[in-house]
């Protein structure tokens, strides 16, 4: 899943602030905050840089669109507005002339955060990501039928299945990093119980081929392909949906076009972990309107093993 948010820095009198348009929650854009940018000339760094697409742990994982998308600079720049540590919701949201989801203040060395949901006043980060943790783990097991060990006990029961050629080097399910779950191993349960499981995981504990999904697989190789491919008849659009096909080992990429249109890219890896477009009587197809809900509902239609990864 996927929310926007904004990324600050005050100083004095002043507050610098950039916007981040993927995964703003506290589990992911605000995890990554409180775990890799403690440090304020990073912060600083970060701030040069401009607007994010994404935000990784390191500077040069993020996703810019000055740097690496190379879109027009005076539309992407960090923004400076006036002091907004204690202020309400609302005051903040006119300085920032949006209508972003969350918003996280680096100040005296501490990351501040609100969510423009609830409207409520600057908390600690670390209060809302220790929250997430507890509420998570509190609700995995209601969630999940069977949990993801015991899935993991059942299936070294059984059998082993003969290898996959499509597949490349797959690693076998409890050979994975550490707790994380393989994309490849979803053909294995029924898609409810796949998406459970993925959805659970996402994004920092997925892994795809024995590689870290979200950086490497997903914002390196898959939005990066489809973004270069579609750039032209997108137009200034933007990604709406991610799903994943288990049986076909196939990403569909879906993209939100401004001319009120919307186009699907079907992308398979090969064997050197090089992404393709796959059968082109599905591939860069145009339709009128948001994926949401029309094409959405055809789609699980359509493909009826097919897991959700983010909706937009």
């Amino acid at each position: 899943m996927s929310s926007r948010s904004i990324i600050a820095i005050q100083k004095g009198r002043t507050t610098t602030t950039i916007y981040c348009h993927f995964d703003g929650y506290p589990t992911s854009v605000g995890k990554i905050l409180y775990d890799n940018y403690t440090d304020e000339k990073k912060i600083n760094e970060l701030m040069e840089l401009g607007n994010l697409s994404s935000l990784g742990e390191t500077i040069k994982d993020c996703v810019f669109y000055i740097r690496d998308r190379h879109e027009p600079a005076d539309e992407n720049k960090a923004v400076i507005i006036p002091a907004i540590y204690g202020k309400q919701p609302k005051q903040i949201l006119e300085l920032l002339d949006s209508g972003q989801n969350y918003l996280y203040l680096f100040k005296d060395g501490i990351w501040f955060y609100i969510d423009m949901f609830e409207k409520k006043k600057f908390m600690p980060l670390e209060t809302a990501i220790n929250e997430s943790k507890n509420k998570r783990s509190m609700g995995n097991m209601n969630k999940i039928v069977k949990s993801y060990e015991e899935f993991v006990n059942e299936s070294a029961k059984r059998p082993a299945r003969p290898a996959r050629p499509s597949r490349g080097n797959r690693k076998p399910l409890n050979e994975g990093m550490g707790s994380s779950f393989e994309l490849t191993d979803c053909y294995e349960l029924d898609s409810k119980q796949a998406e459970n499981i993925v959805s659970d995981n996402y994004p920092n504990e997925l892994t795809y081929r024995g590689q870290e999904f979200f950086n490497k697989i997903y914002l390196g190789l898959i939005e990066e392909f489809a973004y270069e491919e579609l750039y032209v008849a997108l137009n200034g659009g933007q990604e709406s949906y991610l799903g994943y096909l288990p049986d076909e080992d196939v990403f569909i990429s879906g993209w939100d076009m401004d001319s009120d249109k919307h186009n699907l890219m079907y992308i398979k890896f090969n064997s050197r972990m090089q992404a393709e477009e796959w059968d082109d009587k599905y591939s860069k197809v145009v339709s009128v309107g948001s994926i949401y809900p029309k094409t959405y509902n055809k789609l699980h239609k359509k493909h009826n093993n097919l897991i959700d990864i983010r909706l937009d």
